[in-house]
């Protein structure tokens, strides 16, 4: 987890000096390790651009970074019947997150719990993600929908999402969308 630049160069001099030990000690290790970050908090994300320029890729942890962007913990019911977990905040950390990875020619990969549901793949295609982990018994599922989806770049998608006020417009949209 990271969030700005001195986490960063604390890894990467980690991984330099976990290299020159193995190094030293004539043990075989993969010559090329790429190296990246997980965007989980607002900071991460807000400086993705400057972050991204110094590693290889990045995933966007969804679930932390909702959490630190709505200051709130995943398990209290009742931030769950109150926020959407595409939040239009979540959204915008997301879009910039993705826009300095084309910037910058670096994959951006989405985990967590948002990208188990097939219905926010629009979403998540216009955005411009292209990379997604998900549980293993939802991947069959997943790849069905997205055999069948298309990029619609004149969506007004993201801009419906931006314009949500509660989670039951969010709702309403997404399933709209489907």
């Amino acid at each position: 987890m990271v969030s700005d630049m001195s986490d960063l160069m604390i890894f990467k001099s980690l991984i330099s000096d976990a290299k020159r030990k193995l190094k030293k000690e004539r043990q075989p290790y993969g010559g090329l390790v790429k190296d990246g970050i997980m965007i989980e908090t607002p900071a991460a994300a807000l400086l993705a651009e400057q972050l991204l320029r110094a590693v290889d890729f990045a995933n966007i942890g969804s679930n932390d970074l909702l959490q630190y962007t709505l200051a709130a913990s995943r398990e209290i019911p009742f931030l769950e019947e109150k926020y959407h977990i595409l939040h239009p905040a979540m959204v915008k950390l997301m879009e910039i997150t993705v826009r300095a990875g084309k910037k910058y020619n670096k994959d951006i990969c989405l985990c967590g719990e948002a990208a188990s549901f097939g219905e926010f793949y629009p979403l998540f295609l216009q955005l411009g993600l292209r990379c997604f982990s998900v549980p293993p018994m939802k991947f069959p599922a997943i790849k069905c929908d997205l055999m069948y989806l298309s990029i619609d770049r004149s969506s007004s998608l993201l801009k419906e999402v931006y314009e949500s006020s509660t989670k039951k417009e969010l709702e309403k949209l997404m399933r709209s969308r489907l």
